[in-house]
């Protein structure tokens, strides 16, 4: 119905937007310079055709009279209303009138005269560019950073620098004998040879190519390192993608990997250009508000108490395809077999859950209220902060090919309250030392569980047993259905990534040697253990060969220390730095979506040597 609805509108759009476009386009051509009055009376006073009036070589002067007849001929003193309704109407929008340098022939004939050979220009064009360019790409891909690559890549960019009259002219002196130390290969103009009438149907064929190779060689040739670069970077952009290792994971060899998975999906930045048409409208329109507000006071010069209301969103974003996934064993008569039964000859598959076309914005409300103060002339600075933030209809991106197949999609998820505190400290304990400190606590815990629901029978989701808008706890894997979480996770969990205590201490000594400024700091920054997937989900230790990319990893707090000793003078400054002292290695990131735990550290110890001059 939504679809019907949607076509029904864009249907009734279609008099409205042609009716604008006939508009604008007459209006252009009322006021813009040089309409037939002025080229005929350029022609009558002679000037623009090469020649003036026999005698004297003056140029003729037009009297009222001529000028008023003009303006009869070419219907300039009729209202606009009518002139636009004889345009629109009488004419065809222009088509039926004479043309103004060609007697005796109206518009449409001679765009129906010239368009058979543009159109096969064209035609020609566009096949060759695609047929050369994919190919190529892939070539170049496949090759990346070898000989091949680099060679075809110097070609394309020669033939992409190269402005086409240049490159015509190129062509025609070296294959159409206008100069004597070249080869006379191929007709200089024409669309045809003389004979033409009297050739075969292959003869044919063969001088319309001798005609034509030149001139297309020169339209397309321009279009190849677009075309060609565009084709090599998208499959080299899909066989990094996930589902492409988790396919060689699993034992699948390159070739199948490339041409049965990333070719595909590789194609879809190409077929844009063809303009081709989708199955699916793929528009959305939200609409909404977002505000800011902030109260402060200054009970002292010295301090300041606020309070922050805010608001903001992410935009919603289309997922690259919609199809029906998650698929479910069921019996001969439609009902879905029980957790761990084996199917057998007479049971078969269904899929569950159509993957949507798009996901809507999610929003955030943050409420702060918060302190800054100065105390001892400056020298001790204290600012602080408590904020409950509301994140609503999170955007979750779902990966986990043996359920819902080998692409990532979003889908708008639960919502998160996160309760928490900033401070931050800056103290000038002495002339020579600064000590600053920051810490921040987060209290994050899901208020919402939504989850995948079943889309019901349709045409994606052919004998589905599960009812529409429930959600979906059961799926297939292997020759029989399991039990499994909600990938969007349960009221009370803690989210992804989201650790509860962090902290940092600095503290920098600066004195002088004679015209000599020096100055040494130390740090620590601590990061608080956290999970990778919300608290709800399984955990992944001990398991070797997951099966699942919903397993939850711990990530162990941990502290990294720096140093830093610099001298600088005048113009200059040297410094000498360390990160990661104690070379801990914290984990960053950790996933288990290429069917094996990965992880992420943070950078190991770093020693280097910084060197500033200011000009």
């Amino acid at each position: 119905m939504e679809r019907s609805a949607y076509f029904i509108r864009r249907l009734l759009l279609i008099v409205p937007t042609f009716l604008g476009i006939t508009i604008l386009c007459f209006a252009i051509a009322q006021v813009i310079p040089g309409g037939p009055v002025e080229q005929a009376l350029l022609q009558i006073r002679g000037i623009g055709s090469g020649e003036t009036r026999p005698g004297t070589g003056a140029i003729a002067t037009i009297s009222p009279e001529q000028r008023k007849a003009l303006q009869v001929r070419f219907r300039f003193d009729q209202p606009l209303p009518i002139r636009y309704w004889r345009w629109l109407v009488d004419d065809r929008m222009g088509m039926r009138m004479e043309s103004y340098r060609f007697p005796n022939k109206t518009a449409w004939e001679l765009i129906r005269q010239r368009f058979p050979v543009s159109l096969i220009f064209g035609l020609t064009g566009f096949l060759l560019s695609y047929l050369i360019c994919i190919p190529l790409g892939i070539a170049k891909a496949l090759r990346q950073g070898g000989a091949f690559d680099a060679v075809s890549s110097l070609l394309v960019f020669i033939g992409y620098a190269l402005p086409a009259f240049a490159f015509g002219m190129l062509l025609k002196m070296l294959f159409c004998g206008t100069h004597e130390a070249f080869w006379d290969l191929l007709p200089l103009a024409g669309f045809h040879s003389d004979g033409y009438a009297g050739f075969s149907p292959i003869g044919k064929l063969i001088d319309v190519a001798r005609h034509m190779a030149l001139p297309v060689l020169c339209y397309v040739i321009g279009n190849f390192a677009v075309l060609t670069l565009l084709m090599k970077n998208a499959l080299l952009e899909q066989i990094s993608r996930d589902y492409v290792r988790t396919v060689l994971a699993k034992g699948g060899t390159f070739r199948r990997a490339v041409w049965g998975h990333a070719f595909r999906n590789a194609l879809i930045p190409i077929a844009t250009g063809i303009g081709g048409t989708y199955d699916n409208a793929h528009n959305a329109t939200f609409s909404g508000f977002k505000s800011r507000a902030n109260l402060t006071w200054h009970p002292t010069t010295d301090s300041m108490v606020y309070y922050t209301f805010s608001q903001g969103y992410r935009p919603g974003a289309f997922n690259r395809t919609t199809k029906g996934v998650t698929k479910l064993w069921v019996d001969s008569t439609g009902a879905a077999l029980a957790d761990g039964v084996l199917a057998g000859p007479g049971d078969s598959q269904v899929k569950q859950f159509v993957k949507p076309l798009s996901y809507s914005p999610d929003t955030l409300v943050n409420n702060e209220l918060g302190f800054k103060t100065q105390f001892f002339n400056r020298r001790l600075q204290v600012n602080g902060s408590i904020y409950q933030m509301d994140w609503k209809n999170v955007q979750t991106q779902i990966y986990n090919p043996p359920v819902y197949g080998n692409t990532t999609f979003g889908v708008n998820g639960p919502d998160y309250r996160v309760k928490g505190f900033e401070l931050q400290v800056t103290a000038l304990a002495t002339d020579n030392l600064t000590l600053t400190g920051s810490v921040s606590y987060n209290d994050a815990k899901q208020s919402t569980s939504p989850c995948i629901i079943s889309a019901g029978v349709t045409g994606y989701t052919p004998g589905n047993p599960t009812p529409a808008g429930q959600c979906i706890t059961q799926v297939r894997v292997g020759n029989q259905n399991i039990a499994i979480p909600n990938p969007l996770g349960n009221v009370g969990d803690t989210p992804a990534f989201s650790p509860k205590l962090q902290y940092n201490l600095r503290a920098r000594y600066d004195w002088t040697a004679g015209e000599y400024k020096a100055f040494a700091l130390v740090g620590l920054n601590h990061t608080d253990s956290m999970n990778n997937t919300p608290s709800s989900f399984p955990s992944g230790e001990g398991i070797i060969v997951p099966s699942t990319t919903w397993l939850r990893y711990e990530m162990p707090s941990y502290n990294t220390y720096d140093a830093t000793i610099g001298v600088a003078k005048d113009q200059w400054e040297l410094q000498l730095y360390g990160q990661n002292l104690t070379d801990v290695r914290g984990k960053a990131f950790i996933s288990d979506s290429e069917a094996i735990e990965t992880q992420t550290v943070i950078r190991p110890r770093i020693f280097g040597v910084k060197f500033n001059y200011h000009f």
